[in-house]
C-alpha cells in the first residue's frame, strides 16, 4: 500500500499543504468519484525528465530488497502532482559502509518541502548540501518540515535580496562544525567541517550566481574570487570536497569560461566528477570536486531525480580511514614482539626505537590504505608445517600450515581488520550462527546454543540427530574472486577499501621452512594466510552464504569457523518419522555440498561425524540409522568431540568428564616428579600454566552448558583436585587450593 501527497497546485475538492490533509467528507466524495471513473489524477503542470527520459507520473518504487546495488539510479518518471512515498527497507541504510551525499538546487526549497521529504527519504543520504534553499529566518516552519527525523539542517542566508541561499541537511550521527560562510561579488559560500567516527571531510557549498541584468558580474570576476578562496582552502589537512551549482557548461568542450575554469581546477589539483546533465537544458552545471589525492569517491557520480529545473547528483564517499600515530604506537604496544625472517630487522630493534621508526611506520601503513595498494614484499609468508594434533602420522594431509608474516604487513592488516569488524558488528552484518573471531563469541557461546537447543528439545520427549561436517583445508582453498564480490555485495564494500583487498590477495606467496632450511618462493593463487588476523574474518565472510542455503531447510545450522554443526529434532513415533528426518538431514547436507562445490570448498564426507541425542526411553524407540554424506554412508556414534567437549547419547557428559580427570592426574603426576627442582613461585606458574590446569576443573562448558545430577561425576572431579592440594601441600613448597563445589550444582 502507498500514501500519496501532492505538492502542486490541485482542484479545490482536493486541498492539500506540505503533505496530506484532507477533510473526511471531502476524502469520501472524492473516493467515490475515483471509483466512479469521472475524473483522473492530476497531470501536472509540465512533463519532467529524469535520467534523459520522459514520464507522465513520479512513481517512486517500493523498496523490498534488503541488499541494493550501489548508486542505482531511481528510475522516477516526472509529474510532480502526485507523489508516491516508499517503502524504504531500513536494512538498506545498514548495508552502506560509506557516507552517501546529494547535491540539490531547489530553487525554493520551502515550497517542495513534501516533494523533497519524499525524495530523500528514498534516497537515504546522509549528507544533502542544498542551494537555492530560499530559507529565511521566519520561515521556522519550512525548515522543521524539511528537516528529517534524525537530521540536523545548518545553513546560510542571503542578506540583502530575496533568493538564493546554502543548506546542509546531513545525519545527526555526523559531527559538523561550521568554519565558514558569506558571499562574495560572484558566488554563495558555506564551509563545514564533518567528522565521522574517526574520519573528517570539509564540506564547501557553493552557489555561483548568473550573469543577468540585476546580477551583471562576469565569470572572469567569478574565476578570480573563486582563485583566492580555494587558495584559503586546498591545502587544509582533511580531505576536500566542494559542491554545488556553478552556472558554468563544463560539458562543452569548446566553452572558453569551462575550458578556464576545468584548467583552473587542474592548476589546484583539484578534480570534477560529475559527467552527466544536471539541468533541464541539458548542461553539467551541479558539480562535485576533490582532490586528485584523496580519492573520495568510488564510482562516477549519478544524475538522479529532476527536483526544479536541476537534477539532484548523488555519490557515495568510501575509504579507510587514516590512522594517527597515537593509534598506530597502542596497536604496536599490544601486539606481540615476534619476528619473521622475513623481517628487514628484528621487531625487538623496532620497539626499542619506536619513537624514530613510528612515523614512517604510520606513513607506511596510510599510504597502503590511501592507495588502495598492499605493499608485494609483504605478501610472501614464512609457513611452518604443524601437526593439527599430536600423534597424526606424518601425512601432508595432517599437517596445518601457520603463515607467518612480516611485521609491518601485520600492523596494516589489524588496522583493516579492525576497521571492518567494526562496521560489520555496528550493521550486524555478522551471521547470528557463526562463533568464531570475535567478542563474546567463542567455541563455548557455540557449544551453549546448540546443546540447549538439544536439552530443550530432549524435554519435550524429541531426539535430535547432529551431524559435524568437516571442510578439507577451507583456509586454503577460498577463491579470491568470490571473496571480492562477496566483500562488495554482502559488505558493501567498494571503490578504493575493495581495490585494497583486490591487491592484498593478488599475487601472494609463500617459502616453507623446515629445520631453518627456506624453500623457494612459490605463488599462491586461492586461499587467505594463516597466522594473520585477517585471514579468518575474510573466510567467515566468504563462508556466510552457508546459511542462507539453508535457511529454508529443516536442520538447524552453528557454526565455529569452518566446524559446521547441523541438528534436527523429531519425536520418535514412528518409523515414518525417523526416516523423514534423515531425508531431511541428507537433504540438507547434499544442498551444502553442492553450495560448497560451486564456491571451491570441499567437504570431508568420511570424516564426518554422526550421533543421536535423546533420553533412553526415547533412544530405545528407534531402529539403526545411518546418514548419507556424498558416496559415504555415517554410522551414528557412541561419542563425538565437538569444539572440545565429548558428547554422549543421553548428554551425560560422563565420557568427558573422566577425559578430563585422566588428563588431571596426568599433568599432577609429571609437576610432582619434578616438584623438588622447583620453587614454591616456579611450581604455582608450571600449575597455572598446565593445559589442565586442576583448579579449572569446573570447566567453562561443564559450567555454563550442563547441569549434572549425577553425584559420581562430581566426586571424580573432586578427588583430582584434592589430589592435586595433597600431592603439593608438603615442606616450604606447600601450596593452598582451595575447593569450591563446580558452579553446575548451585
Amino acid at each position: 500500500m502507498q500514501r500519496y501527497c501532492s505538492t502542486e497546485v490541485v482542484p479545490p475538492v482536493l486541498k492539500v499543504e506540505s503533505g496530506l490533509c484532507l477533510l473526511d467528507a471531502t476524502l469520501v466524495a472524492l473516493y467515490l468519484l475515483l471509483l466512479a471513473g469521472d475524473i483522473c489524477q492530476n497531470p501536472g503542470p509540465e512533463t519532467r525528465f529524469v535520467n534523459g527520459e520522459a514520464g507522465n507520473l513520479l512513481n517512486i518504487p517500493v523498496v523490498t530488497s534488503s541488499r541494493l546495488n550501489y548508486l542505482r539510479p531511481f528510475n522516477r518518471p516526472t509529474a510532480r502532482s502526485l507523489v508516491s512515498i516508499p517503502i524504504v527497507n531500513e536494512k538498506y541504510r545498514c548495508v552502506r559502509k560509506h557516507l552517501r551525499l546529494c547535491c540539490l538546487n531547489a530553487r525554493s526549497i520551502k515550497n517542495k518541502s513534501a516533494d523533497f521529504v519524499c525524495y530523500a527519504s528514498s534516497t537515504g543520504a546522509d549528507i544533502f548540501a542544498i542551494t537555492e534553499s530560499w530559507l529565511f529566518e521566519r520561515g521556522m516552519a519550512h525548515k522543521t518540515e524539511i528537516t528529517l527525523p534524525g537530521y540536523k539542517l545548518f545553513e546560510h542566508q542571503r542578506v540583502d535580496r530575496t533568493g538564493g541561499g546554502i543548506a546542509l541537511l546531513l545525519n545527526e550521527a555526523i559531527d559538523v562544525r561550521k568554519e565558514d560562510s558569506g558571499e562574495r561579488r560572484s558566488f554563495e559560500f558555506g564551509e563545514w567541517i564533518l567528522k565521522h567516527g574517526s574520519s573528517k571531510l570539509r564540506v564547501i557549498a557553493i552557489y555561483r550566481i548568473p550573469h543577468s541584468a540585476t546580477h551583471p558580474v562576469s565569470t572572469s570576476v567569478f574565476l578570480d574570487e573563486f582563485l583566492a578562496y580555494l587558495e584559503s582552502v586546498v591545502m587544509s589537512p582533511e580531505p576536500l570536497l566542494i559542491t554545488g551549482d556553478f552556472n558554468i557548461h563544463v560539458n562543452v568542450p569548446n566553452d572558453s569560461d569551462a575550458a578556464r575554469f576545468l584548467e583552473l581546477l587542474t592548476s589546484m589539483g583539484l578534480e570534477q566528477h560529475v559527467d552527466k546533465p544536471t539541468h533541464i537544458s541539458g548542461h553539467t552545471l551541479d558539480l562535485i570536486i576533490t582532490r586528485c589525492s584523496d580519492s573520495l569517491l568510488y564510482a562516477k557520480p549519478i544524475a538522479d531525480y529532476l527536483f526544479s529545473d536541476h537534477i539532484t547528483v548523488l555519490c557515495d564517499l568510501d575509504k579507510f580511514s587514516p590512522l594517527t600515530e597515537e593509534k598506530v604506537r597502542k596497536l604496536i604496544n599490544s601486539s606481540t614482539n615476534k619476528s619473521c625472517n622475513l623481517d628487514p630487522m628484528p621487531t625487538s630493534l623496532v620497539i626499542d626505537c619506536i619513537d624514530v621508526l613510528l612515523p614512517i611506520i604510520t606513513k607506511m601503513i596510510n599510504l597502503s590504505l590511501e592507495s588502495g595498494l598492499f605493499a608485494d614484499d609483504w605478501k610472501c609468508a614464512l609457513v611452518l608445517p604443524l601437526l593439527k594434533k599430536s600423534g597424526l602420522d606424518l601425512l601432508y594431509k595432517n599437517y596445518r600450515p601457520v603463515s607467518n608474516l612480516q611485521y609491518v604487513s601485520k600492523l596494516t592488516e589489524r588496522m583493516v581488520y579492525e576497521q571492518i569488524h567494526t562496521h560489520m558488528m555496528t550493521h550486524s552484518l555478522y551471521p547470528e550462527f557463526q562463533s568464531a573471531y570475535r567478542k563474546n563469541h567463542s567455541t563455548e557461546t557455540a557449544l551453549v546454543r546448540v546443546t540447549n537447543d538439544i536439552l530443550m528439545k530432549m524435554n519435550t520427549q524429541e531426539v535430535t540427530l547432529l551431524v559435524m561436517l568437516d571442510l578439507s583445508a577451507a583456509f586454503d582453498t577460498v577463491n579470491h574472486n568470490i571473496l571480492l564480490t562477496r566483500l562488495n555485495e554482502e559488505l558493501g564494500i567498494c571503490g578504493l577499501a575493495l581495490e585494497w583487498f583486490r591487491s592484498y590477495l593478488a599475487k601472494r606467496g609463500q617459502r616453507v621452512s623446515i629445520d631453518g632450511s627456506l624453500s623457494e618462493r612459490f605463488s599462491l593463487e586461492c586461499g587467505v594466510p594463516q597466522g594473520s588476523c585477517l585471514g579468518p574474518l575474510l573466510f567467515l565472510i566468504y563462508a556466510s552464504k552457508l546459511f542462507r542455503v539453508v535457511e529454508d531447510q529443516l536442520p538447524h545450522v552453528h557454526c565455529y569457523a569452518d566446524d559446521t554443526q547441523i541438528y534436527l529434532s523429531f519425536k520418535p513415533i514412528s518409523n515414518t518419522s525417523q526416516e523423514d528426518a534423515i531425508r531431511a538431514m541428507e537433504c540438507c547436507i547434499e544442498k551444502i555440498r553442492r553450495w560448497l562445490i560451486h564456491d571451491r570448498l570441499l567437504l570431508n564426507d568420511d570424516k564426518t561425524e554422526f550421533i543421536i541425542i535423546g533420553t533412553r526411553q526415547q533412544l530405545n524407540k528407534l531402529q539403526a540409522m545411518n546418514i548419507k554424506v556424498g558416496g559415504s554412508e555415517i554410522k551414528s556414534s557412541h561419542q563425538v568431540k565437538n569444539l572440545g567437549s565429548w558428547l554422549d547419547p543421553n548428554l551425560n557428559m560422563r565420557h568427558h568428564i573422566t577425559n578430563v580427570c585422566k588428563a588431571g592426574f596426568f599433568y599432577l603426576h609429571n609437576i610432582r616428579c619434578i616438584k623438588k627442582y622447583l620453587s614454591r613461585d616456579s611450581l604455582l606458574t608450571l600449575v597455572h600454566a598446565s593445559p589442565t590446569p586442576p583448579q579449572k576443573l569446573n570447566d567453562r562448558h561443564l559450567n555454563t552448558i550442563y547441569k549434572i545430577s549425577n553425584q559420581s561425576l562430581e566426586t571424580q572431579v573432586r578427588m583430582v583436585k584434592e589430589t592435586d592440594a595433597s600431592g603439593r601441600t608438603k615442606g616450604a613448597n606447600k601450596i593452598s587450593i582451595v575447593y569450591r563445589p563446580p558452579t553446575w550444582r548451585q
